[in-house]
């Protein structure tokens, strides 16, 4: 089983709500950027300005290790991530190129391919309908995706008034599982801020609530308390003033200067030409510069040089944390590249596990990770991983062809993170060729007669191919058709082939001499080899006579027919009812007085009620036998046990010992004896 973790993020940070768009950070690396800016003639005035100004933002806040492409008149653009402010201040002066068409995806297509195993953002702001025709891109667009797999942002402006059937845009961007469309009104620069605000949120990672609530201690001093252990802070404070009157963070715990143990880079986001409204930013992320990691629960407090109002103070938590998330399957083969796992057509479902570490490799307590909500997107669906044991795992079932999935885990006001999405993809392992012929083979030597049919006595079986290579029991499964008559194979693989028997109920003298064969199929045991079928043969030579080859059978027949015989008796045979018993009455008539009845059960003993066959069950219950007749309903008096001063039903039998009496069930027999007679009564219960 192949399950490598796909490590989807080391580092996280909380929401921003700034006056023009929230923003939410995640100190998360290896990511790939591209925003596609329709910067048209449509787009002019506030609407292009909120764009650059998220721009400058995005490029603040994204670590040098991530990539950045902003793809505008046709040409993707690089963002230094290296040199932040120098690029900020770069992008604050763009203007406008006036292009918003087709010709934009492509070079953003491009620089997507070139991100290797980053996870990819793809990003897109256009105003109203784009001209041209979308279907010289989607035979690109499609087959792009499915390789890169990207999360697709379509900032879709203009939806409200916007005729849909004519915004070909939308309609192909709609029909991808990661795509989502952010309606935002022309005419509301609050949509356009908002829907901002979400696109950065989800890129870098971020809750979309802080919990991060700084308590102010003085005009110029605040604290708080991270509730996980914490890589770094990024503190923000933003107003619609100049970036270098902002008040600045100049100690942390009380250090007298912030540039000793603590490090901090500091950066400055200018409005745009024309922003009605003239707001800026000033961006500080705050380390430890030994590397160590802030522990949840220390309490935190953060000195400034100026009166702060903690109303336009945010603090963004970067968390010491790392994620795997995972798939469980019997993988055929992976592609790591391209994160696609490849399964057998006939596997139904698949594990998805995701595992939430400290970036010393502790799980994190469990009251922590039940605030964790992990979630799976699959196949058009959603479904939420249950904790086990640490573990965030949930089964899934598997389309027939793809399943596309991503991984999602949240702690509010923490972290949002969103795994790279991966693919698995069901293939055939059959090979479903027509099993090879490899003709004749001879599966053991001539051999006579008696050697074939002895007990216990059986023949190594070997296959090879026409190049002599021998088959491995290992990859095949032997059957073999046509057996001679009154022959049946039983077959066992052995270290280098196969054991070959006879049954026990064959006879030689029903195996003629001569040479026998019959058709073989080696089925294969391994997906990708092909089975083989063939001709097996062999030899029986004559030896003996017929009485010498079959003495075995006849005793067998003979056995056969005792047995038949006797079960035939023993299903035939006469027994008593369940219950059957015989009542005797004493009665002196000189007296008139009639004796305490008695009973006794008719029951002849284990052995000949059910051992012995044919006989039919008998007791001697007072001096003289009864036996057992088909019928519960009555007993037999035989002949032998029959006397003249017998009355049966009140009537002397008549020529007694000359044919067997029925006694019917609770009819009398007497008999009389001087000065008294005796009464039998059977009954059953």
């Amino acid at each position: 089983m192949i399950t490598p973790p796909l490590r989807i993020g080391k580092t996280i940070l909380a929401s921003l709500l700034f006056c023009l768009f929230s923003l939410s950070v995640l100190a998360q690396t290896d990511r790939q950027v591209v925003m596609v800016v329709d910067d048209s003639g449509s787009m002019t005035g506030a609407k292009y300005e909120a764009v650059i100004y998220a721009f400058q933002l995005l490029t603040a806040l994204l670590e040098p290790e991530d990539e950045l492409y902003i793809v505008r008149g046709g040409q993707p653009i690089p963002v230094n991530l290296s040199d932040k402010q120098a690029e900020m201040d770069k992008i604050a002066k763009w203007p406008m190129t006036g292009m918003g068409d087709y010709r934009l995806l492509p070079p953003g297509m491009e620089k997507i391919e070139q991100g290797g195993n980053k996870q990819k953002w793809f990003i897109v702001a256009a105003d109203g309908e784009w001209g041209g025709d979308n279907t010289t891109i989607e035979p690109m667009f499609t087959p792009w995706y499915e390789a890169q797999k990207p999360f697709i942002k379509f900032l879709s402006i203009n939806e409200a008034t916007a005729k849909p059937e004519k915004n070909t845009l939308k309609l192909l961007l709609e029909q991808y599982q990661t795509t989502e469309i952010l309606p935002t009104a022309a005419e509301s620069n609050s949509d356009l801020r908002n829907n901002l605000a979400k696109i950065s949120s989800e890129v870098i990672s971020v809750s979309g609530e802080t919990q991060i609530k700084a308590k102010k201690l003085n005009d110029n001093t605040v604290s708080f308390s991270p509730e996980l252990p914490l890589k770094k802070l990024i503190i923000i404070y933003q107003d619609n003033v100049e970036t270098s009157v902002l008040p600045l963070a100049t100690s942390i715990n009380n250090d007298l200067q912030l540039g000793g143990n603590w490090k901090a880079s500091n950066f400055g986001v200018n409005p745009g030409r024309n922003m009605n409204t003239k707001t800026s930013g000033r961006i500080q992320v705050i380390q430890d510069g030994s590397g160590s990691v802030i522990p949840a629960g220390q309490t935190m407090k953060i000195s400034f040089d100026k009166t702060i109002d903690v109303n336009k103070l945010k603090i963004i938590p970067i968390c010491a944390l790392e994620m795997e998330a995972y798939p469980e399957a019997e993988f055929e083969e992976v592609d790591e590249a391209n994160l696609i796992y490849k399964v057998c057509n006939d596997v139904e479902t698949a594990i998805v596990k995701a595992e939430i570490k400290d970036t010393e490799g502790n799980t994190l307590k469990p009251a922590v990770l039940k605030k964790v909500k992990v979630t799976l997107g699959y196949g058009g669906k959603e479904k939420k991983l249950k904790l086990v044991d640490g573990v965030f795992q949930a089964e899934i079932p598997l389309k027939e062809d793809k399943t596309v999935c991503s991984v999602r885990a949240d702690y509010p006001g923490y972290f949002d993170y969103k795994a790279q999405i991966f693919t698995i993809e069901k293939v055939n392992c059959y090979n479903t060729e027509p099993p090879e012929d490899i003709g004749n083979v001879i599966m053991f030597p001539e051999t006579g007669l008696s050697d074939f049919t002895d007990d216990g006595n059986c023949f190594d079986g070997k296959v090879f191919l026409p190049d002599g290579t021998p088959v491995s029991p290992d990859n095949f499964e032997l059957t073999m058709s046509d057996p001679p008559r009154f022959v049946d194979f039983e077959i066992e693989p052995t270290k280098d082939g196969w054991k070959i028997c006879r049954s026990i109920f064959t006879c030689r003298c029903f195996l003629k001499p001569g040479t026998y064969q019959g058709e073989f199929l080696l089925k294969s045991k391994n997906k990708r080899l092909r089975s083989l079928k063939g001709t097996w043969s062999f030899t029986v030579k004559k030896e003996g006579g017929f009485l010498s080859g079959c003495y075995t059978c006849l005793w067998i027949l003979l056995g056969t027919i005792l047995l038949a015989i006797y079960l035939f008796g023993f299903f035939k045979k006469k027994r008593f009812a369940k219950g059957a018993i015989m009542e005797y009455e004493r009665y002196r008539t000189e007296l008139g007085q009639r004796g305490k009845p008695q009973t006794r059960k008719l029951h002849a003993g284990f052995f000949k009620k059910w051992v012995v066959p044919f006989v039919p069950e008998r007791v001697s219950p007072y001096g003289f036998m009864v036996e057992a007749s088909d019928s519960k309903s009555h007993i037999i008096l035989p002949q032998k046990s029959q006397t003249e001063n017998m009355f049966n039903r009140g009537r002397p039998i008549l020529k007694p010992g000359k044919k067997d009496e029925l006694l019917r069930v609770n009819t009398k027999l007497e008999v009389h004896r001087r000065n008294r007679k005796d009464i039998y009564t059977y009954k059953f219960k």
